[in-house]
């Protein structure tokens, strides 16, 4: 036990002493005055003005005699102690070169923003000065081309690349554009099952389909866009949607679709509940008879037909031992009467038509047959042609066929008076004495 505490004890005092030894180099570092020196290699040489000032002028940089300079900075302790040599650049003003030739050129050292470059002297460099050649500038509009290459993935297809950008303007030594036929772009879509939505690099080619490699050529895009569609692929059914009415149930119709279904394709994410198209909507209060239908097909956003099929025919089907039947109705009644006014109907009675299972036809009770003339949103007094509902209020399934319409008029209500009773005496004072 007394062991296991000496070994803690040291451990601590040896950590303690490293702690305290970084504190004061740190320490002695920053208030140091002494100069030391420190060597910088391979500080990359930046041209400045060559894609502006020289271009503009119908010049470019052919070839410089160095890429980097080696470089031994002096300076305080304190100063050298917050410069990472990694943030050195040398610069190259090409701005005053005003034609072709041959040039050498001096350079300054770019120092971070945070270091005191002014109490720093360059003691030695591997170079003082930097020869630059500079030549013409030739110009050339060439076409890009894009090659997609690669299987996509099962149950996915790959659909034709968006294309933006379908030529480049380059620029560089005459000798080295003019052999530029055009640029490039390759993408290997193996395996995707998604879009691809990227900034892509090119190459440069020559006439006879040989890649330019080694060649300074600068162009108007160091990246070009990309779009590949890939979709999802899915073989759906088509489906007709029956709204029940009354008379006509969905049971005693058969509804189908030719085709019965169809390859549509689209973004993994508009797949992925898509298991059916609904292609039309019927209420059957609506169908009369069976028939045949042309029908547009109107897909999702985003979805795709790859079956080219742009029209479809729907076939409605009434099953047997439904009929229609024609009745003549007493019941007449307004709904939707403001308050204060009285709807007259002037008709005694409506020829309707109900249409159901031939033995609720043949058992209807015309007194359940109610004909409701609807007077929403009239308000003044008049005369009017109004719709009416038809429906049957007995046993069986039956329902109207067809639209109705009923005149009415529209008056304002006469309340009848009570007359007053009038006073009788006799008649109190005969009833207290029988009282």
């Amino acid at each position: 036990m007394t062991m296991n505490r000496t070994n803690s004890e040291k451990a601590i005092k040896i950590a303690l002493s490293i702690i305290l030894a970084a504190m004061l180099w740190l320490y002695v570092g920053s208030v140091d005055s002494t100069e030391i020196t420190v060597r910088a290699k391979s500080v990359p040489v930046v041209f400045v003005g060559e894609d502006d000032v020289l271009a503009d002028r119908g010049l470019m940089l052919v070839s410089s005699s160095v890429d980097t300079v080696d470089l031994k900075l002096r300076a305080r302790r304190n100063i050298l102690y917050a410069l990472d040599t990694r943030d050195l650049s040398v610069l190259v003003d090409l701005k005053e070169i005003n034609s072709t030739g041959n040039y050498a050129l001096t350079y300054s050292v770019n120092y971070p923003a945070n270091v005191q470059k002014s109490k720093i002297t360059v003691e030695s460099a591997s170079c003082y000065s930097v020869n630059v050649t500079v030549g013409e500038l030739f110009k050339k509009t060439v076409d890009v081309k894009y090659e997609v290459t690669g299987e996509v993935k099962q149950g996915y297809t790959l659909r034709e690349p968006i294309i933006t950008v379908d030529s480049l303007n380059i620029h560089g030594e005459q000798r080295d554009v003019i052999r530029v036929s055009y640029a490039k772009v390759s993408y290997d879509v193996e395996g995707l099952d998604a879009s691809v939505n990227e900034m892509v690099s090119y190459q440069f080619y020559d006439s006879a389909d040989r890649l330019i490699e080694g060649v300074k050529i600068y162009a108007n895009h160091d990246e070009l866009p990309l779009s590949i569609p890939i979709y999802q692929v899915k073989q759906i059914p088509l489906k007709v949607r029956l709204h029940e009415a009354p008379g006509l149930r969905e049971a005693d119709v058969v509804a189908t679709v030719l085709p019965q279904t169809m390859k549509v394709a689209g973004e993994r994410y508009l797949m992925q509940d898509l298991e059916e198209l609904l292609v039309a909507e019927y209420d059957l209060a609506e169908i009369l008879s069976s028939g045949n239908k042309s029908i547009m097909l109107k897909l999702p956003d985003g979805v795709i037909s790859l079956d080219g099929k742009r029209e479809v025919t729907v076939s409605i089907t009434i099953k047997s031992g439904i009929d229609t039947a024609r009745f003549e109705t007493t019941n007449l009644t307004a709904k939707n009467v403001p308050e204060g006014m009285e709807a007259i109907i002037s008709l005694e009675s409506m020829n309707v038509m109900l249409r159901g299972k031939i033995d609720a036809l043949e058992n209807c009770d015309v007194a359940k047959i109610v004909v409701e003339a609807d007077l929403s949103g009239i308000m003044v007094p008049g005369h009017y042609s109004v719709p009416a509902v038809v429906r049957y209020e007995g046993d069986g399934d039956l329902g109207a066929l067809g639209s109705y319409q009923v005149e009415v008029d529209l008056v304002e209500e006469v309340l009848s008076e009570t007359p007053e009773q009038p006073d009788n005496p006799d008649n109190s004072e005969n009833t207290e004495t029988a009282n």
